[in-house]
């Protein structure tokens, strides 16, 4: 397939899964492993008589209310913004981002919000113990029943394990664009050693990665609490209770992916914490390259 015509189908698939349609800006910042002229993809455009497009805006399949969605975003970035007071009281967390629907403004009625965070060597599983605790506290955590506007926190790795390219799949266009529209909501310290570790992202979304999503947020201090839990816990009290934490939590994980376990994609070890009971990547990547072979041969046969 001719590489600009790839460039411009693959997002339009890919936000197909969301009922989502793209103005031709947001079409341009997410154009995969190109970079065109929304001249450029106009005419590409043209060119596929089976794109809907409409008032500026482009997609396959079903098209979510664009007025809807934005009224939802701004309720869910207002819950987001209530509630960052409870990372500054977190011991081990370095930064939190907010991603998946919420990140891509793609959101619905039953959507949660997603978050991936990092935290400390060697204190993950004990600072994932003091975040769940603060979401259950205020019964902010997604539950199987209950997920609308709820904090899902299913992705943490540590500062030694940030660079995520070892978690890709072939062709991993979903991990492409949720990495690339990561959103900082809280950090401890700057931590740009992230985005310099994952910068292989850029061949893939060169526009979207030189234009990160953000957020006008004020930033938020560590609180005494956090930097006491850090203190006292440093050391081999810290070590102890870091194993007796990831091995209970192990235990409820596993349960857990009994009961929910769909097409899991678990990893749980001492620098990633990856819970995702349903990983869609494959079945994404799968619909993408169909849908591109699709639309090959239908050129294939005008010809």
């Amino acid at each position: 397939m001719d590489n600009n015509k790839k460039a411009v189908l693959v997002p339009i698939i890919f936000f197909k899964h969301y009922d989502w349609a793209l103005s031709i800006r947001e079409l341009r910042r997410y154009l995969w492993q190109a970079e065109l002229s929304e001249s450029q993809i106009e005419k590409v455009i043209e060119s596929v008589p089976r794109l809907n497009y409409q008032a500026g805006r482009v997609w396959l399949g079903k098209d979510g209310s664009l007025l809807e969605r934005t009224k939802l975003a701004q309720e869910f970035w207002c819950k987001v913004k209530r509630w960052r007071w409870i990372f500054s009281n977190v011991p081990f967390l370095s930064q939190v981002f907010v991603s998946n629907t919420l990140a891509f403004g793609a959101i619905n009625n039953s959507s949660d919000i997603d978050l991936f965070l990092i935290g400390k060597s060697k204190r993950l599983w004990t600072m994932r113990a003091f975040l769940l605790v603060w979401f259950n506290l205020f019964n902010l955590r997604v539950q199987s029943t209950n997920r609308r506007a709820k904090f899902s926190p299913e992705f943490f790795v540590s500062e030694t394990a940030i660079d995520l390219q070892p978690l890709l799949i072939d062709n991993d266009y979903y991990f492409s664009f949720w990495l690339a529209d990561l959103v900082s909501i809280w950090s401890d310290n700057v931590v740009g050693k992230f985005w310099t570790d994952n910068n292989w992202n850029k061949h893939n979304l060169p526009i979207a990665w030189r234009s990160p999503n953000q957020q006008p947020l004020v930033p938020i201090k560590s609180s005494f609490f956090k930097m006491l839990c850090e203190r006292v816990l440093v050391g081999k009290i810290g070590d102890k209770l870091e194993g007796w934490l990831k091995r209970t939590q192990e235990k409820i994980i596993l349960r857990t992916n009994e009961r929910l376990g769909v097409n899991p994609s678990i990893i749980m070890s001492d620098d990633i914490i990856k819970l995702h009971f349903n990983d869609r990547r494959a079945q994404i990547k799968e619909e993408i390259e169909r849908m591109l072979h699709e639309f090959e041969e239908v050129k294939t046969k005008v010809w």
